[in-house]
């Protein structure tokens, strides 16, 4: 059963939010059959495992909200992506008014921008992630790399070998969540 607050949370998203994201994304590994890229029922047990990956095989920005929350996410002091603090002004020659103009907010304790993702916030990418992450698992996916990409193109009799790489298939997990951390799962080796 998926939970999604609490504190026996388990996902970030329920199934049908999961479905509905899919529907938004064109990932490598999706098939142009809108039902195959879609999870059943039966599926929630990918979604949860999904959830379980993100929170044990990243290193995320910021730390959590709550010591007792069984997820990573909600993080606080995570910054939001592309976000750049003002630079003191008068270090950089030649001087920069833009800088100058950006900063000096900052001298009266007050900021034109927050610098960080709100503390009850799970962001968008993140559920992407999931879903995409769920997704793959129910086609027999994973996140890490495998050793059966060295066989690419060898010819057995009639048969060739098809180039097979988790990692070029979670290229667009990755990407959804290298804005918030670091992947800290490694490659399978001797498989």
């Amino acid at each position: 059963m998926i939970v999604t607050t609490g504190e026996s949370q388990n996902s970030y998203i329920t199934l049908s939010e999961a479905n509905a994201l899919l529907l938004t994304m064109a990932a490598s590994f999706m098939s142009g059959e809108s039902e195959e890229n879609q999870l059943a029922e039966a599926d929630e047990r990918y979604l949860i495992e999904s959830a379980a990956d993100l929170n044990f095989l990243w290193d995320w920005s910021g730390e959590p909200t709550d010591d007792a929350q069984t997820l990573a996410w909600p993080r606080r002091f995570v910054p939001k992506p592309g976000y750049r603090a003002p630079s003191e002004p008068g270090w950089s020659i030649p001087f920069d008014y833009a800088d100058w103009i950006a900063f000096k907010p900052y001298l009266y304790g007050a900021t034109t921008a927050d610098q960080f993702i709100g503390e009850t916030v799970v962001p968008l990418h993140i559920k992407e992630a999931q879903a995409l992450l769920a997704l793959l698992k129910k086609q027999g996916g994973n996140l890490v790399g495998d050793n059966q990409g060295d066989m690419q193109g060898t010819q057995i009799g009639k048969i060739k070998l098809s180039y097979v790489n988790a990692i070029r298939e979670s290229a667009d997990i990755h990407k959804r969540t290298g804005q918030y951390g670091r992947f800290k799962g490694g490659l399978l080796t001797g498989v």
